[in-house]
């Protein structure tokens, strides 16, 4: 199962294409993040480490945005997005952090700075045909042992508006997200 989510930041059509997959051999998988095609990158992650798919989204909005702004804190795009994701400033912490693992899900994405959906479906096809994984179905999880879900304590949940748990969990995520760029 794969999906694209597709927004509007600065001006700029951005695409995301995601896939779970269990990684045979990560050094591979690794060999392959950056950019692929002109206003194409690749990257992966640790799927563990995702409290939520609006938490991805949200962190990749985030650092796409800052990115095209010029406040990045990587030269990098593909990069950019992980660290609001893991919520430092950090880049080698949150490459330690998000590092696919052996026979653990990752997330597969390639992001698209004004391309075109087909254009980015087809060079996803021939990357991941390429490389050697085990897709898997995504739906709706949650990661309850996330990195920035340890963060969240009862005095953060209790100030949170929310109908579950769940819910207010998420919104502190990613708030905890958004704090990524402010100086403390």
């Amino acid at each position: 199962i794969r999906l694209l989510y597709y927004f509007k930041i600065n001006g700029h059509k951005i695409l995301v294409f995601l896939t779970l997959v269990i990684p045979k051999d990560v050094e591979e998988l690794v060999e392959n993040i950056g950019e692929v095609s002109e206003n194409i990158w690749f990257q992966t992650i640790r799927f563990k480490e995702v409290y939520s798919l609006k938490h991805l989204l949200h962190s990749i909005i985030i650092g796409v945005r800052r990115f095209l702004r010029g406040e990045n804190i990587s030269k990098k795009l593909y990069m950019e997005i992980l660290l609001p994701l893991v919520g430092t400033r950090q880049i080698h912490e949150a490459l330690q952090t998000l590092k696919p693992q052996k026979n653990e899900p990752a997330l597969t994405l390639f992001i698209g700075l004004d391309v075109a959906a087909d254009e980015i479906l087809q060079i996803a096809e021939k990357i991941l045909k390429n490389i050697g994984f085990i897709k898997l179905e995504i739906l709706e999880t949650v990661n309850d042992d996330c990195r920035l879900c340890k963060l969240v304590d009862e005095k953060m949940l209790r100030a949170t508006l929310g109908k579950s748990l769940h819910e207010k969990i998420e919104k502190n995520v990613m708030m905890l997200s958004a704090l990524t760029y402010m100086k403390m």
